[in-house]
């Protein structure tokens, strides 16, 4: 496995502190078991030699009181994406 692969990710929280993508992961099926919905955001920028790119996965439920955000930012050069 690569360092840009899912399961090796270190994911930022809304806090900076870092968690695994087992940590997230887990927080997700706690979440998703209590009715809660999770929101996908990706975003990315091209540039001559490199891609840079933004995932976050966000919990959002007024009624379970969870507003909470993971983020993970990488580059990838010309030749891997």
């Amino acid at each position: 496995m690569n360092e840009n692969d899912i399961r090796n990710f270190l994911w930022l929280g809304g806090n900076g502190e870092q968690h695994s993508s087992e940590e997230v992961l887990l927080e997700i099926k706690k979440y998703t078991n209590s009715g809660g919905k999770i929101f996908i955001g990706t975003d990315s920028m091209k540039y001559a030699t490199q891609c840079h790119f933004a995932c976050v996965i966000a919990m959002h439920n007024t009624n379970l009181k969870v507003a909470k955000y993971f983020y993970k930012k990488f580059k990838l050069h010309g030749d891997e994406y």
